[in-house]
């Protein structure tokens, strides 16, 4: 995925209230219309006119997307969004933005930690390094 998340001076292009809303929609793992966001948001303060214009920014920055049209509430038909940008992709540019030197198997160690791994976590380990060198290989041929 190729969103751009930081500008030329090195600030996030992300305002906090965009940053709540794909929090949001990460959390919630579906579909959501504005009126189901205005509903789950955390912070009160945030008005459907800002949520509207917090939205067009999303889209236009292209970490958000129209997923459809969905019946919203008993009445009438609403727009329903879905996030682009995963929450891991949004983490991993943060990691390479602030340490771009930062050695991969590393923080891998670090962020697994001490805890046990899931089977189906070091399968998907797996292929991805599988992927990796296939990768690898293709580049060097």
């Amino acid at each position: 995925m190729d969103i751009l998340i930081f500008n030329e001076g090195d600030d996030c292009i992300f305002t906090k209230g965009e940053l709540a809303i794909l929090a949001l929609l990460w959390k919630e793992n579906r579909e959501l219309t504005k009126n189901e966001m205005i509903g789950l948001i955390q912070d009160k303060s945030f008005k459907p006119n800002t949520i509207y214009f917090i939205l067009n920014g999303l889209l236009e920055k292209g970490a958000i997307q129209v997923a459809g049209i969905k019946l919203d509430g008993t009445s009438h038909y609403a727009r329903a969004y879905t996030a682009v940008l995963t929450q891991e992709e949004y983490a991993a540019s943060h990691i390479k933005h602030v340490l771009p030197r930062i050695n991969l198997a590393g923080i891998v160690s670090a962020l697994a930690g001490k805890e046990p791994v899931s089977p189906d976590t070091l399968d998907e380990l797996r292929n991805l390094i599988d992927e990796m060198e296939r990768n690898a290989k293709a580049v060097e041929e």
